[in-house]
């Protein structure tokens, strides 16, 4: 949220992080995160918009990188159901499908 005007209050709080362990954030804004994300639907946009490109990065990288054959009956089976929420991953499922038959 660092475009946001959220973001660089909270920095002038830091001392009071420092000394209580308390989040600035939740200082400034007692209504916490979402809260103030709900009620300010521009930043709320940005930061929705910077968690789902952050997951799709995310799941790129883990889908080829682990074994979830143990948690379905079909090893690309999770690799299907993520693309079905990041169409942007079908590349995974190429290469996580060509995984899967040279390891038989």
């Amino acid at each position: 949220m660092s475009a946001c005007q959220s973001s660089g209050t909270p920095w002038g709080e830091l001392d009071h992080s420092l000394r209580t362990g308390e989040p600035a954030f939740a200082k400034l804004h007692p209504e916490g995160v979402f809260g103030y994300l709900a009620n300010h639907p521009e930043e709320s946009r940005i930061f929705n918009s910077a968690m789902t490109s952050k997951s799709h990065r995310d799941i790129a990288a883990i889908l080829p990188a682990y074994d979830f054959s143990q948690f379905a009956p079909s090893p690309t089976l999770p690799v299907r159901r993520a693309i079905s929420f990041a169409p942007s991953l079908k590349t995974c499922q190429k290469r996580r499908e060509f995984f899967s038959i040279s390891r038989m």
